[in-house]
């Protein structure tokens, strides 16, 4: 996989129309993202041969400010469809 993680999240959510769904999903889920950020390294296995990987979402679940800036993004991308 090759890229900035983060892009190719945002390409992914964009492509199936789920920019808005996903924006929304995860400012409400904000409070759990910790616990969020442990199940999807417990799930990275299961999603190997996808574009990008759980763990990636798990790192960006981690920080609250890049949740922030990744929500943001997706509005964003929203705008744009």
């Amino acid at each position: 996989m090759s890229g900035n993680p983060r892009e190719r999240l945002l390409t992914w959510f964009h492509e199936r129309g789920l920019s808005s769904y996903a924006a929304d999903l995860l400012d409400a889920a904000r409070p759990f993202t910790p616990l969020l950020a442990q199940v999807m390294y417990i799930m990275d296995p299961l999603f190997h041969s996808t574009r990008f990987s759980a763990q990636e979402l798990g790192t960006l679940f981690e920080d609250p400010e890049q949740i922030q800036y990744f929500i943001s993004d997706l509005r964003e991308e929203d705008r744009y469809q």
